[in-house]
């Protein structure tokens, strides 16, 4: 009897989905913790504090990708990221997709407090030569989120294409 309910027991963990899918998190190591600061629901301001648009980040698949829904404040555009830990390149990804039919691929790393991606080589129809896109998210002490993009020609030499500021939204 004792060992008919010792059986029972053992069954009974074992079929848990929580505990289960708590054994099974494959993405809940520190690396892919890196981008938690994202998360949230956000007002997006420029510099001088005017509304652009509104951010919705969240995790989706197990909390293995960071997705975000942007949409602008003054206009119909809208875009989607996707944002995610290679644990087999050891760095991030992100992949925005937008109404525009745009796509942009990132990679890059978490290095000193900040999560710079960057594209591959890239050039514009209204650039001469090609460029590199920086795009780096800073956590602020005061709860924001700076994010800053760059196009980084082959001198080196940054030009920002824009500064925002990620404001959390009360409930």
């Amino acid at each position: 009897m004792k060992l008919l309910k010792l059986v029972f027991i053992l069954c009974l963990l074992f079929s848990n989905p929580q505990l289960n899918a708590q054994e099974s998190c494959n993405c809940c190591t520190e690396k892919h913790n890196q981008f938690n600061f994202w998360e949230g629901q956000w007002e997006v301001k420029d510099e001088k504090g005017k509304t652009l648009g509104y951010s919705t980040i969240s995790f989706v698949q197990n909390h293995c990708v960071l997705k975000e829904e942007w949409s602008n404040s003054t206009s119909a555009y809208k875009g989607t990221s996707y944002n995610f830990y290679n644990s087999k390149s050891n760095q991030w990804e992100q992949l925005w997709l937008d109404n525009q039919g745009e796509v942009l691929k990132l990679s890059g790393q978490f290095l000193d407090g900040k999560m710079i991606l960057t594209s591959q080589t890239a050039n514009y129809e209204t650039q001469q030569e090609e460029k590199v896109n920086r795009i780096t998210w800073t956590p602020l002490q005061d709860g924001r989120v700076k994010q800053e993009w760059n196009t980084i020609s082959a001198n080196g030499e940054a030009t920002l294409i824009f500064k925002r500021f990620y404001e959390k939204l009360k409930h």
